[in-house]
């Protein structure tokens, strides 16, 4: 005799706008707490019950009550904002969330738009009054009495107020932090931890579904003529291979790159970016390499087998139109072919260099399939210029033969994590291809990138180094969210994806 269905296959079967009907409103959990106290109880009249019940859901769906911005000061001393939400439950009006704008002082040329003041005579033009006031007195107005819970229709909303490419009217500011609170806050409402909150919204209601916790992919050294460095390549990364014990490779390796960096250059060799990241006095990638190389040896691990390398070559920034070259050395153009020459003799002297983003210019279809040829088997290519975090850019990049298979991602980039969302998975629809979501040059202390980066599958998080609160806040959640998986039985790979030791299973 065939077993009757479970209520989670029926679920599972339904249409997806069915579930996120069903999620949103949590018409299945209710019921079936209902039900449950019914049965425990066993009144004479289950119908009295379950009318009182469903009466008083009915008038007490949680909406948004109130929203308000104010201007803070961040880590660097200069303006950002919090955004505050306050939300109603019949009688009841509680803070249900408070998120902190991001800030990236360096923007990809497809980015949206950082909303700033540009007033010289106040915190040198950085100042973000116009972000408040778009919040204040349009956002928010236009949001109040909505569903906390219904995300996507919130987004929705406010994607309407701001149909610019770059969110030039809005800013993607107000919008990315705005958006993050009414999720925080919707998540409060429903008493769910941040990462289930988007994971239902994102793959549907399911109290089954495994994730796992992305590797933390490190910052931690700086170049780039976005910062003035001698350096022409934006960033080398590491990223450990043996969990669980990748946070502290990762502390391990950058702490002992900050004492050879001293050692060589005293303190002009611990001078550190926004981000925590060094910013040594070396002017040749190969000599950045060697110092992060010996670092990793230096640390009582094996390049590549412990620890892999990454490049942000940032290639955009060093293409000269003009000539159709790259700009390696000041004043001198050096053709694709040559280029890519030199990333080979890079990975053949360095083999844990195992990725490379934005190796050409994001316009360059030639140059990056000849790299694909030379390199495509050995290493994992990145792109983020190219695709600017949208859904439409990723699509017309690969449509045009700009396509890495793995894409780096901001949550600043485009406006709304329903915009992230809908990125993120236009990129996992392609076989094979990876997420990267990634932090921004001056952070706060908010979760949320973490808990989005669990719930939409991203293999890695792109991190600055932990040497301060706003960066620490984000390893941490990494072990919290990994803890919470763990005792709710929806840890993907336990051998692969436990951050910590011996998690300790609560009772």
């Amino acid at each position: 005799m065939s077993k009757a269905p479970s209520p989670a296959s029926e679920s599972s079967l339904l249409h997806p706008d069915v579930r996120q009907y069903l999620s949103t409103h949590q018409l299945e959990e209710k019921v079936n707490m209902f039900i449950n106290r019914v049965l425990r109880e066993r009144p004479g009249d289950p119908w009295q019950i379950l009318s009182l019940e469903f009466g008083r859901l009915a008038s007490v769906t949680p909406v948004v009550e109130a929203v308000f911005a104010r201007e803070i000061l961040a880590s660097d001393g200069l303006p950002t904002f919090e955004v505050e939400v306050k939300i109603r439950k019949g009688d009841q009006v509680w803070v249900a969330a408070r998120v902190i704008a991001p800030s990236d002082s360096l923007r990809g040329l497809q980015d949206g738009l950082e909303l700033r003041d540009e007033d010289s005579t106040r915190f040198q033009g950085k100042g973000v009054t116009k972000a408040v006031h778009n919040i204040n007195t349009i956002l928010g107005p236009l949001i109040k009495g909505h569903a906390v819970t219904d995300l996507a229709a919130l987004d929705e909303l406010l994607r309407q107020q701001d149909v610019t490419e770059k969110k030039s009217v809005m800013g993607v500011n107000s919008l990315s932090c705005l958006s993050m609170a009414l999720a925080e806050a919707g998540a409060n409402a429903r008493g769910l931890h941040t990462w289930q909150y988007f994971s239902d919204i994102f793959n549907g209601p399911s109290s089954s579904l495994c994730m796992n916790i992305p590797i933390p992919y490190v910052v931690v050294l700086r170049g780039g003529k976005n910062i003035g460095s001698k350096l022409k390549f934006s960033e080398l990364r590491i990223v450990s291979k043996r969990n669980p014990l990748r946070l502290v490779h990762v502390m391990s390796v950058y702490q002992t790159l900050g004492r050879l960096l001293e050692a060589k250059y005293a303190a002009n060799g611990k001078v550190q970016f926004a981000d925590g990241s060094y910013m040594p006095p070396v002017d040749k990638i190969e000599d950045a390499l060697n110092f992060v190389n010996e670092a990793i040896k230096q640390s009582g691990l094996q390049p590549g087998a412990d620890v892999e390398i990454g490049l942000d070559c940032a290639a955009t920034d060093l293409f000269l139109a003009e000539k159709n070259a790259y700009e390696l050395v000041d004043g001198k153009a050096t053709n694709v072919d040559d280029l890519i020459t030199a990333y080979v003799k890079l990975v053949d002297t360095f083999p844990a260099l195992r990725f490379f983003e934005d190796p050409v210019h994001f316009a360059d279809i030639t140059g990056l399939s000849k790299f694909k040829e030379r390199l495509g088997s050995r290493v994992q290519i990145i792109g983020e210029a190219a695709y600017g975090g949208s859904c439409r850019r990723y699509t017309e990049a690969v449509r045009t033969g700009w396509n890495a298979s793995c894409v780096s991602m901001k949550l600043d980039q485009v406006g709304t994590i329903t915009d992230v969302m809908e990125a993120a998975r236009t990129v996992l629809s392609e076989a094979d291809h990876k997420v990267f979501l990634s932090d921004v040059t001056k952070e706060n202390i908010n979760g949320g990138l973490i808990d989005l980066a669990v719930a939409i599958g991203a293999e890695y998080v792109k991190l600055g180094p932990p040497s301060s609160a706003e960066r620490l806040s984000k390893y941490n959640r990494l072990v919290t969210i990994s803890q919470e998986l763990a005792d709710a039985g929806r840890l993907g790979d336990v051998a692969n994806d436990l951050l910590i030791l011996a998690p300790p299973h609560r009772q």
